[in-house]
């Protein structure tokens, strides 16, 4: 059987779709020797002495539509003879290239997606560190003069038998010296006339009336939580203006953090901003120091950390948040509970004392000198320690260390090795014409239908789902 083949000198990837050009190529006339078969047929030339077949290494047979590679060229008979191996990929280049499929991975800067993470690179050891502070900030805002929220006892308590106020270090001082000295007087009902400043306080300590006191790491708070008014305690009113809370007091702070990209983001795709490439720790005193989930921020240019503060009790609830999706929400005490003291002498428990010692005494007469003897020393004990000044003490003392510290964002980027997208392509995953595309691609699934032998659609599928070229 003879027939005309065309013969090329083609460079091409075993693995593309790449078709000679449609004026390029020689015609011969061949022989199919006996025994060939369409996939794998064996060609005789009668090429003569014009003609060098080491020059081919292509070809087309029109009378089976079919593209084939030459395998080798052997001189047998007075003939050149060729064997050949049908090329899948370009005799079905339009079944392929009109097919919608699903491609993994593709080398078309237009269709890869680089928000997927594409882990077919290692990453190199080592990182690049990059720290942020929070949008406007230049130091801890924890470092200021604290606002006092103090608790006292009163008579118009809003809040039980309470009512809070907020005082900056100059009110609180004012109210601490006024309290200590002579609240306790004959217009407040009590009678003086023959009774010491000592004995006044012995008898009420207006120190008692202070329940609580937190100091809040932010100065002049008070505008913000409460409304101006003199002080009250118990049933007397001071001579020192502070800021009265409402119902529900609570303060809000926002830090907004700048997230940095990493340096391969244009190259590589946005998927470097997550892990394993990029780590995030966020750092915000007195909460601590924990991680950012990246695969949250690497679409967000910002994270927002905010801090609500209850000035009762001082505690507060961070909640870090990026792109409306809350990363984290931590509480930590914020507030430094604040120790306030008096000193006072009992003298009524010194009198109380002394009038021991006198029953005692005359106790002991009854029962001997030795009995008077200890009733008195006994008596003497009791007053001596009365006379011994003691210490009122509120609150419990806080901790100022725990609020030290900068507030920052801390990046690490790891960064991967050079990636060679034309020979591997990059991640896709969706579905796509194939002739829209151009260069390497990896097909999910590549059953494509086509008119050929069941062993040439088995070599299609292979190719796809393996990687090839559509040229």
């Amino acid at each position: 059987m003879s027939f005309e083949v065309k013969l090329y000198t083609l460079s091409k990837r075993d693995n593309s779709t790449k078709r000679p050009a449609a004026n390029a190529g020689t015609s011969f006339n061949c022989i199919l020797k006996s025994g060939s078969g369409i996939m794998h047929p064996t060609l005789s030339f009668d090429i003569g002495l014009l003609h060098d077949p080491s020059n081919y290494n292509y070809a087309y047979i029109d009378a089976f539509d079919r593209y084939y590679f030459i395998e080798e060229w052997y001189f047998e008979h007075a003939l050149w003879t060729a064997t050949l191996k049908v090329d899948v990929l370009a005799t079905y280049k339009t079944e392929i290239g009109n097919s919608t499929l699903y491609v993994t991975r593709a080398a078309d800067e237009d269709a890869y997606d680089g928000n997927i993470i594409d882990t077919l690179y290692p990453a190199k050891s080592g990182c690049d560190f990059v720290s942020a502070s929070a949008n406007g900030l230049t130091d801890n805002p924890w470092h200021n003069s604290p606002t006092y929220i103090v608790g006292i006892v009163s008579k118009s308590a809003t809040m039980g038998s309470l009512n809070y106020y907020a005082l900056t270090s100059a009110q609180l001082s004012q109210l601490c010296s006024y309290l200590m000295t002579d609240i306790v007087t004959e217009d407040n009902r009590f009678s003086t006339a023959d009774a010491s400043l000592a004995l006044q306080l012995s008898l009420v300590d207006p120190m008692q009336y202070i329940k609580s006191c937190v100091a809040i790491p932010l100065m002049n708070l008070g505008p913000d939580i409460g409304t101006e008014a003199i002080v009250d305690l118990f049933t007397w009113t001071t001579d020192v203006r502070g800021y009265k809370l409402g119902p529900n007091p609570h303060v809000e702070r926002a830090f907004t953090f700048d997230i940095a990209k990493h340096p391969d983001t244009n190259s590589r795709g946005n998927y470097v901003n997550s892990a394993p490439y990029t780590n995030l720790t966020l750092t915000i005193p007195p909460f601590g120091v924990f991680d950012i989930d990246t695969s949250v921020s690497c679409n967000a240019s910002t994270i927002t950390a905010l801090v609500t503060i209850d000035p009762i009790t001082g505690k507060a609830t961070l909640t870090v948040s990026c792109n409306g999706i809350i990363l984290n929400r931590i509480e930590s005490q914020l507030g430094v509970p604040i120790s306030l003291s008096s000193v006072t002498r009992d003298y009524i428990g010194a009198v109380s004392g002394i009038g021991g010692a006198i029953t005692g005494g005359i106790a002991g007469i009854a029962g001997g000198t030795a009995g008077f003897l200890l009733g008195a020393a006994s008596g003497i004990g009791d007053a001596v320690k009365s006379l011994v000044p003691r210490a009122n003490t509120i609150g419990t003392t806080g901790a100022f260390a725990t609020l030290r510290g900068d507030l920052k964002l801390d990046h690490q980027f790891f960064r991967p090795i050079t990636d060679d997208p034309v020979h591997n392509g990059r991640p896709v995953c969706s579905m796509h014409r194939i002739s829209t595309l151009s260069g390497y691609m990896i097909i999910q699934d590549g059953d494509v239908p086509i008119n050929g032998t069941s062993e040439e659609d088995a070599a299609v599928r292979q190719y796809l789902e393996s990687g090839f070229y559509y040229e």
